[in-house]
């Protein structure tokens, strides 16, 4: 649940409103304490809350909860000594909804890379590829390495969003 504008008060009337059945399968990018409060399934890292001394402080009583993060270069991905469920990274191709957000990865020195960080960090996260998925390029994605993937704007920015949707996830299953 990424709310980057609200307060604490807002995100946690956002929560509340949320049945409680619910909250176990929701991760929050900001205002951390929450996820403690309400049971939610964890947190997501951005990068500026990767270098919080607080949030340090505050992962330490976060035991059971999945820890996800967002980066943008190979570089920090790869120094990175965190144990995470998961990352982001992005972005992949050319943005689909976001104007003049350009893919800025080499393809062949990503397989690379990916490859390199899964045999050399103790606990290697799941990496999911972000920016510019859609149907026509998600078949490279497995051949790159990644994890899974995280589709916006070819859904959302499609005149029938749920075929959008069904035709990634028909492509998707058949890989």
């Amino acid at each position: 649940m990424r709310k980057p504008g609200y307060s604490f008060n807002q995100m946690e009337d956002y929560i509340r409103a949320i049945p409680v059945e619910f909250h176990p399968r929701m991760m929050i990018h900001s205002h951390y304490e929450l996820a403690g409060s309400y049971n939610l399934k964890g947190i997501h890292l951005t990068e500026k809350a990767r270098n919080d001394v607080r949030i340090k402080k505050l992962l330490r009583t976060f035991t059971n909860k999945r820890i996800s993060a967002s980066f943008h270069q190979l570089g920090e991905l790869k120094q990175s000594r965190r144990k995470y469920d998961y990352v982001f990274l992005s972005p992949i191709f050319d943005s689909i909804s976001k104007n003049g957000y350009k893919g800025k990865f080499d393809l062949q020195i990503l397989s690379k890379s990916i490859a390199s960080i899964n045999m050399s960090h103790q606990y290697p996260p799941k990496i999911v590829a972000l920016g510019g998925i859609a149907n026509s390029n998600v078949h490279c994605i497995k051949e790159i390495g990644f994890s899974g993937i995280a589709v916006l704007g070819a859904v959302w920015n499609n005149s029938d969003p749920a075929e959008a949707f069904n035709a990634i996830q028909r492509t998707v299953n058949q890989l």
